[in-house]
């Protein structure tokens, strides 16, 4: 899936119970299916687990680079975010 990133948020925290809770949360806008025009978007975010995030061998210093620009994301079936994929020219 093709998404237009606009920020993402570093975490590493204790929740209430005790579990570590460690990645990356990717915020973008994606495209509206069957509508046109500049509000054809609607604001989305995901949390990338940082195992899964460090497979895709980008750093969060790097992503940050992307930010305002399109990035395509792959889900598993249970939608959480199994890859991460930067577009192929560099941004400058």
């Amino acid at each position: 899936m093709e998404i237009h990133l606009v920020g993402i948020k570093d975490f590493l925290f204790k929740a209430d119970d005790g579990t570590e809770i460690d990645g990356v949360k990717l915020f973008f806008l994606e495209e509206m299916e069957n509508v046109k025009g500049n509000y054809g978007f609607q604001p989305g975010e995901k949390f990338m687990r940082r195992n899964v995030f460090d497979t895709t061998g980008i750093s969060v210093k790097e992503l940050a680079n992307y930010i305002n620009s399109m990035v395509f994301i792959v889900f598993n079936s249970k939608g959480r975010i199994v890859d991460l994929k930067l577009p192929q020219a560099k941004k400058a």
